[in-house]
């Protein structure tokens, strides 16, 4: 395969505290609404860590929106990474995804920003990042922000509350509230809170705050979907990227989320007349971690913050028109388990004979969890968009080079190095994962990096114009129902027509109709 030409680094070149476009003579430093920021110079860009966007949602600010950070005095020193959300740990006490991330605290509500060194009107992009829900931090590295700063964006990641101190409801809660206060689903209205922060403030750092783009992964990609139908967060961004967001949504009422949080202050120990709204924020951490929950902790409709589904919102066309870029991996099915089908909720019988072996075999069955989940709404959530704004469709399908023995496909988050050129940013848990699937030696290839330049050459340019238009490859066409044309992430990067459109087709016919009929409750 012949190497794609590697992307230019585009400096901008303006005034950020300091006159000129000379090397940084000293530490950066920015005036935001809350004080005064001192952060660090890492080459041609200004990286600043731990800026606390919310006040620390503790003691009575538990089960509460959060409110804005409080102001200082002085200069405050952003060179660290904040503490990691609580979630749950592996044997080692570290995160189950990695674990390079630090430590963790419930005063945790803060971000981090890369930026271009005088940097000035740079589009931004603002990283939801993924982990069920439960999981990870804005401080991983696979999805460190130096290359992005290095193309020209300035790029915004950053921690919000998981678990059940994200998405929670319970009688007592609901009580409490005042009538219009959006209830439960406090890890969105952080992710809202992020936006609004960004709006504030990134002009500081030489970003756009006109020129703004969501994206995220997994849960942080269904979150981004979920952000796109809330009226409060309709204007605080004008383009997305969602990758492998996880399906179509049925609807979760707030009653069915506050029958959840009766059974889990029941496991903490209150029951009757000693569950308060104050008991419930007097429980330690732990009691709304534990993994053995059989609790989604997911978005929900509370009839305040969020009043229907995204699936229900793009259905019903009660949606922004932005460009948008959308797609899935081609082993999504990594994330399967055996117990999964049970749970598919659909006629498998109908769609057995789309599938190898009439789905007798666990392969056949990732196959079909994949296309449920991901690829199936994938291609319908990009047809919706077309209608209204431009939307491009991928599949990413690019295996390292020392992993092709280990791996039929692309698993679910093997987009993300590539996307963000992160490889030599890995540390801790992460590269120990990567050496584990290379055969024991994490080395790069000249292949792996013509790809990498490739696709987050895509993601920057997207960021630029709302076109992703990629460096030394096909042109990506918009999509279109008629066309079903995407963008074939591999080893060479091709548009390719059709893709699946039997098994999708199926899907959209007998699964759609069931999850937007199940909105009639």
């Amino acid at each position: 395969m012949s190497l794609f030409p590697p992307l230019c680094t585009l400096v901008m070149l303006a005034c950020l505290g300091v006159a000129g476009a000379g090397e940084p003579s000293g530490p950066p430093v920015v005036r935001i609404a809350t004080g005064l920021l001192r952060g660090q110079h890492d080459g041609s860009i200004d990286v600043f860590r731990g800026v606390p966007y919310a006040m620390p949602p503790v003691g009575a600010l538990r089960f509460r929106p959060p409110r804005p950070a409080a102001r200082w005095s002085g200069v405050r020193t952003a060179e660290q990474f904040g503490p990691a959300c609580p979630q749950p740990t592996n044997a080692s006490s570290v995160g189950n995804l990695g674990g390079d991330f630090g430590p963790m605290s419930e005063d945790c509500l803060t971000l981090n920003i890369w930026a271009p060194h005088h940097a000035r009107r740079a589009p931004v992009m603002v990283w939801i990042h993924g982990g069920a829900n439960r999981l990870a931090s804005g401080a991983f590295s696979m999805w460190d922000g130096t290359a992005f700063a290095r193309d020209g964006v300035v790029i915004v990641s950053f921690n919000y509350r998981l678990g059940g101190l994200g998405f929670f409801a319970h009688p007592a809660l609901t009580a409490e509230a005042a009538p219009h206060e959006p209830l439960g689903n406090y890890a969105l209205m952080d992710q809202i809170a992020v936006l609004q922060w960004v709006r504030r403030n990134i002009a500081a750092f030489g970003g756009d705050p006109s020129n703004v783009t969501l994206f995220g992964e997994s849960s942080g990609a269904n979150e981004t979907l979920w952000l796109m139908a809330a009226q409060s967060a309709r204007d605080l961004f004008q383009r997305a990227i969602v990758e492998s967001a996880g399906g179509w949504i049925a609807p979760t009422t707030l009653a069915e989320r506050e029958q959840d949080g009766v059974k889990l202050a029941h496991l903490a120990g209150l029951n009757g007349s000693a569950v308060t709204a104050a008991a419930l924020r007097a429980l330690p951490v732990s009691a709304f971690l534990d993994p053995a929950f059989n609790f989604d902790f997911e978005p929900f409709i509370d009839g305040r913050l969020v009043t229907e589904t995204p699936t229900q919102a793009f259905a019903r066309s009660r949606f922004v028109g932005r460009p948008l870029i959308i797609g899935f991996n081609s082993f999504e099915g990594s994330v399967w388990r055996p117990d999964f089908i049970s749970q598919l909720d659909i006629p498998v019988r109908e769609l057995a004979g789309l599938y190898p072996d009439n789905l007798s075999s666990e392969s056949s069955k990732r196959l079909l969890w994949a296309d449920q989940y991901d690829g199936a709404p994938s291609r319908w959530i990009a047809a919706r968009m077309a209608s209204k704004a431009p939307s491009y469709l991928y599949r990413f399908a690019y295996v390292p080079e020392r992993q092709r023995a280990l791996l039929p496909g692309a698993p679910h988050g093997g987009e993300l190095p590539f996307v963000f050129d992160s490889w030599d940013r890995f540390s801790g848990a992460v590269a120990s994962v990567y050496r584990l699937m290379s055969g024991g030696v994490f080395q790069v290839t000249a292949q792996d990096r013509a790809v990498t330049a490739f696709v987050h050459g895509c993601w920057v340019a997207f960021a630029k114009t709302g076109r992703p238009d990629c460096p030394g490859g096909p042109a990506w066409p918009e999509y279109s129902v008629g066309a079903d044309q995407l963008m074939d992430f591999d080893e060479r990067p091709t548009v390719e027509r059709g893709v699946r459109k039997a098994q999708f087709d199926a899907l959209e016919r007998v699964l759609l109709p069931r999850v937007l009929d199940s909105s009639n409750r």
